[in-house]
């Protein structure tokens, strides 16, 4: 068997939000192919309050910087690194920072800051950083395994060879438009990590994703989806044109990803992946059910005579490349429906979830 290919995207989309208020987009996405197979993803999400009036720079000095760490950390210890995956995540995002914040610095000195953005800051407690604030989700895989981390909201979402979707890093427990961000003075104290197992298809995306769903089921089958279109092909224009008609009617938000997928059909979906059951039946299997009828039904006439009435026939699932249409943002299960989780988290040693948090609104 041939050793599997692998195709990388990544993709951002501005907000209806942003577009109706003439704001930037201030999300930003990457990827990097690596040496032995691996390959660093890494998204961020500028905050939008006036206090971070450079954020889309801020996150764009966050991958630019993470991808370079992630990709030191693979070039040195590539052999090395899938034995203490734990520690090389919090390695590989002190580096990030602390690289982050040289590019922050090195902007100021060409473009200092106005005077009452800069006194904002520091009243804030968040020095020069402030005004560069972003969210940051970073994922570093390779044959077998993989590490990820984040600062802020976003998600990381892996497939496995079943079809299986789960969340590796658990939910910031913030409320609202609360996130964590780069520009605290303890960033550090804020990072989720997780170490990943096997995997198929991975996705890293900006809070504008999720916000624009109802339901971690909608979230996991519009996940799963995406990912199938990138497997079959879509070129980046089409999968931004996508998160942007998301965004329209969903969350408002910008919408960013980086995926990694295996280079060949979508995984075959089991029936232990309840979140992603419905659009794991494929239109080939009920065409043969349908044929399988027909013969019986020809066959019964023949031997027995007449068949019985036939029941109603089961509706076809709807088309399993294309996402359903998503939900207004914000909405929540009735009173007294208890949500069952679709994808699961599992808590990795080493994360923290003491530092500060700042109003983010979009």
């Amino acid at each position: 068997m041939s050793p599997a290919t692998y195709r990388a995207l990544s993709a951002s989309a501005r907000g209806a939000a942003h577009i109706r208020r003439g704001a930037p987009n201030q999300d930003f996405a990457g990827w990097e192919a690596l040496a032995k197979g691996g390959y660093a993803l890494a998204v961020a999400d500028g905050h939008g309050a006036n206090l971070h009036a450079r954020s889309a720079d801020g996150a764009r000095f966050a991958v630019e910087a993470c991808l370079a760490e992630m990709r030191a950390a693979w070039g040195g210890r590539a052999d090395a690194l899938p034995n203490a995956p734990a520690i090389e995540a919090e390695a590989i995002l002190t580096a990030a920072l602390a690289l982050w914040r040289d590019k922050v610095d090195a902007a100021i000195a060409v473009n200092p800051l106005e005077q009452a953005l800069a006194a904002q800051s520091d009243a804030a407690g968040l020095g020069v950083y402030g005004p560069y604030g972003t969210t940051l989700v970073a994922a570093l895989l390779w044959p077998g395994g993989g590490l990820a981390f984040q600062v802020g909201d976003g998600n990381v979402l892996i497939r496995d060879g079943t079809g299986q979707l789960a969340a590796p890093i658990a939910d910031d427990l913030r409320q609202g438009e609360e996130t964590a961000s780069l520009c605290e003075p303890d960033a550090q104290l804020s990072a989720r990590f997780a170490v990943i197992g096997p995997w198929r298809d991975a996705v890293l995306a900006s809070d504008g994703f999720a916000k624009s769903f109802s339901d971690r089921d909608a979230i996991a089958n519009a996940a799963a989806a995406m990912l199938d279109l990138i497997a079959a092909g879509a070129k980046p224009a089409a999968v931004e044109s996508d998160l942007a008609a998301l965004s329209a009617r969903g969350s408002g938000d910008d919408v960013s990803l980086a995926a990694l997928v295996r280079d060949a059909q979508p995984a075959t979906v089991t029936a232990s992946s309840p979140a992603l059951t419905e659009r794991g039946k494929s239109g080939r299997g009920w065409l043969l059910v349908a044929i399988m009828l027909l013969l019986a039904a020809l066959l019964g006439r023949h031997f027995i005579g007449p068949p019985p009435k036939a029941p109603p026939a089961a509706a076809v699932p709807a088309d399993p490349a294309k996402p359903k249409a998503a939900p207004a943002a914000g909405a929540k299960p009735k009173a007294g429906q208890a949500s069952r989780p679709r994808l699961p988290s599992i808590n990795s040693p080493g994360g923290n979830d003491a530092g500060q948090s700042k109003p983010d609104p979009k």
